[in-house]
């Protein structure tokens, strides 16, 4: 039922180039978590080995041969000289040696056995000499599988010489057309004519067989069907599709503990192409790993082709991002040198502030024993004394009009301190965790981290929102006042929950006296292009020449 079901979804897949996208990334992960646990499968089926040959013991001659072929079938695609010495085991069983058909089929799969070892001579010297059997149809459907997948490894290994792999390739194809007459399971001939619609550059029907008969497959037939969806797409140039099929394929293999395979390093290939070098890698040494164990000299050619490639990839890989730990290490030593060096200049700029508020209040200190003494003179002359006590009242509002001024520099540098004290500890805790991971090897969290804008974002919205309260504090009527320069319909109002838009901020900075674009592109972290194209669209919406519109701004 899980099968189905799996298959199912597969199809559902493929009809959307989008949907197999994210179907690939997650089938890579679930991949890359059996390649992680792969000794976990391999230790439950040798636990599941180990137990049939403790039962081969206590069996009987006919139940003995049973179980010995099932060890063989345990071992065919997980350790091909264990399979090869099973199979030694059964020739020499009475039960098959004076069998001519038995003995014909343990021949056929030591033929099959010797072709995955690598040694194509002996493969062809036992299929040669089981031609005399081929009167059974049992025996005979077997040979032609075993010769069609005897002479199509060996077509791969000869494209060297383009006349003998083209004679293995036209072998193969007669095999292949052989066992669609004669196959009378009716999965298996379905896969192989899938697998011919393949060769004849026909993928879209060799997909309607698979998914055809997907249902009454065997999982090792499944595991086929998903190779030959992969080939389809292959033909096609979906290389998205293919990559999903062949994932699919290696998830088939791992869990039917098949170390003989070419799935995955295929899959690994187009992941090199497709950048992801860490897990090309990762698949390959997997690949040779298993390979390797299972004595499979056939699958660990096939990897020796690619895996020197993946090999370079990953180290050049690997040194780029050395570098670029390097680069990024250098950038924030020198953004540090340059907030300091910043701080220091500020701090310079509030003492030379408190030196004139200092200076300020002496002055006015000293103006108010003037004004004393001009009272003192003012309670003779009457007339004099009105005048002066205008001037006088005059005077006391521009001082406070100057302390109130004095007050709000320092309510906002204050301000400014604590902010630009807040930005230093951010980039603090953003170094040392970046330290942290440099010092644990974690190099992927690095790449997450530095990738990751979060910070730079939540700054610059937090710095627009500063901005805006502290110039609405100073100016409060300036929305308002602004948007009387325009018709009812052009008028500029922000978002709910937002104090002003973009278009506001500009010209707030224009009636503050920064009246350079360059500057204001900077200040806002826009291009020059963008906020010239601001400036002359809100301009051109006014009720006032340009001319005007400037000198209303400035009188807001």
């Amino acid at each position: 039922m899980i099968r189905y079901i799996v298959f199912f979804f597969i199809v559902l897949i493929s009809s959307a180039v989008c949907h197999a996208q994210e179907s690939l990334d997650d089938v890579l992960l679930r991949l890359d978590d059996m390649i992680d646990k792969k000794e976990e499968y391999r230790m439950a089926k040798k636990l599941r080995i180990e137990e049939h040959k403790r039962d081969v013991e206590k069996m009987g001659e006919a139940d003995a041969v049973n179980m010995y072929k099932r060890l063989y079938d345990d071992y065919s695609h997980l350790k091909a000289d264990s399979a090869l010495y099973y199979l030694e085991v059964l020739e020499k069983m009475p039960m098959i040696s004076e069998d001519d058909i038995e003995t014909a089929h343990i021949m056929l799969d030591k033929a099959e056995m010797f072709a995955v070892m690598g040694d194509f001579n002996s493969a062809l010297l036992l299929i040669e000499n089981e031609k005399a059997c081929l009167d059974d149809k049992s025996v005979k459907i077997h040979y032609y599988h075993v010769c069609r997948t005897v002479y199509g490894w060996m077509s791969g290994f000869t494209k060297s010489n383009k006349e003998q792999s083209e004679r293995l390739m036209k072998m193969t194809q007669d095999y292949r057309d052989s066992i669609i007459m004669h196959e009378t399971n009716d999965v298996s001939r379905q896969v192989v004519i899938a697998d011919n619609y393949i060769q004849s550059h026909q993928p879209d029907e060799a997909r309607k067989i698979v998914e055809k008969c997907a249902e009454r497959a065997t999982d090792a037939q499944l595991s086929y069907s998903f190779f030959i969806l992969s080939e389809s797409y292959r033909e096609e140039g979906d290389k998205e599709r293919q990559m999903l099929y062949l994932a699919k394929t290696a998830i088939a293999d791992f869990e039917r503990g098949v170390t003989e395979y070419s799935a995955l390093p295929m899959l690994a290939s187009l992941l090199l192409e497709k950048g992801d070098v860490e897990r090309a890698y990762k698949y390959m040494l997997c690949s040779m790993d298993d390979a390797t164990y299972c004595n499979a000299c056939l699958r660990a050619m096939e990897v020796n082709e690619i895996f020197p490639i993946i090999e370079k990839a990953n180290r050049q890989q690997q040194q780029r991002e050395r570098q670029m730990y390097s680069i990024v290490a250098f950038g924030f030593v020198l953004f540090i040198i340059l907030l300091v060096c910043a701080l220091c200049l500020l701090w310079r700029e509030i003492k030379k502030v408190a030196f004139t508020r200092n200076r300020l209040a002496l002055a006015n200190k000293q103006l108010e024993d003037a004004n004393r003494q001009l009272g003192e003179a003012n309670v003779q002359l009457e007339a004099a004394n009105e005048q002066l006590g205008v001037s006088n009242s005059s005077l006391q509002q521009a001082n406070s009009d100057l302390r109130e001024i004095d007050n709000v520099k320092e309510h906002y540098i204050s301000y400014y301190m604590g902010r630009s004290r807040n930005y230093i500890d951010s980039v603090e805790n953003f170094r040392r965790s970046l330290l942290k991971m440099a010092k644990n090897s974690q190099q992927d969290e690095m790449m997450k981290s530095l990738k990751n804008e979060q910070l730079v974002e939540d700054m610059q919205r937090q710095f627009y929102d500063d901005f805006d309260s502290a110039f609405l504090e100073i100016h409060p009527k300036f929305v308002e006042r602004f948007n009387d320069l325009f018709a009812p319909e052009d008028r500029i109002e922000p978002k709910k929950g937002e104090k002003m838009n973009t278009e506001l901020r500009i010209f707030a900075l224009i009636r503050m006296g920064m009246d350079d674009t360059t500057q204001i592109a900077h200040f806002l972290n826009y291009s020059m292009p963008t906020i010239y194209n601001y400036r002359s669209r809100i301009r051109n919406r006014s009720k006032y020449s340009k001319e005007e519109f400037d000198k209303r701004l400035m009188e807001l």
